[in-house]
C-alpha cells in the first residue's frame, strides 16, 4: 500500500476533535470509500504481535457498512493500509531519531 497511490489522507472529512484522520481508499475495488481507525491495539500471541482495529465509514457509494463489516477482503485491505501507515511512521520516526 502507497500513500497517495492506493490511499490517501482526508483532513478534510476530520468529525470532531479526538477522531483519528479519515482515510479514502483511491485503488481496487473499494475506491472512494472513507473512513477511520477508531481504536488500534497489538495483542501478542505465540511471540508473535497481531495488530487489532476498529474502524467506522465515513463514506461509501456502492456498499453499506454491514456489508464491508463482514468482506474479509476489505477488512484484509484495510488493515495493509494500516499496516503501511504503522510502517511509515516507525521509518519516520527512526530517520528522526538518527539525525540527531
Amino acid at each position: 500500500m502507497i500513500l497517495g497511490v492506493d490511499y490517501k489522507i482526508r483532513e478534510d472529512k476530520v468529525k470532531g476533535e479526538d477522531g483519528t484522520i479519515p482515510i479514502e481508499l483511491t485503488s481496487g475495488p473499494y475506491a472512494d470509500i472513507i473512513y477511520r481507525y477508531i481504536t488500534v491495539s497489538i495483542v501478542e500471541k505465540e511471540e508473535q504481535a497481531v495488530v487489532k482495529f476498529d474502524y467506522e465509514i465515513i463514506y461509501s457509494d456502492l456498499f453499506t457498512e454491514e456489508e464491508l463489516r463482514k468482506d474479509q477482503k476489505f477488512v484484509a485491505h484495510i488493515g495493509l493500509v494500516l499496516n503501511a501507515l504503522i510502517l511509515d511512521t516507525l521509518d519516520t520516526q527512526e530517520a528522526l531519531d538518527s539525525a540527531d
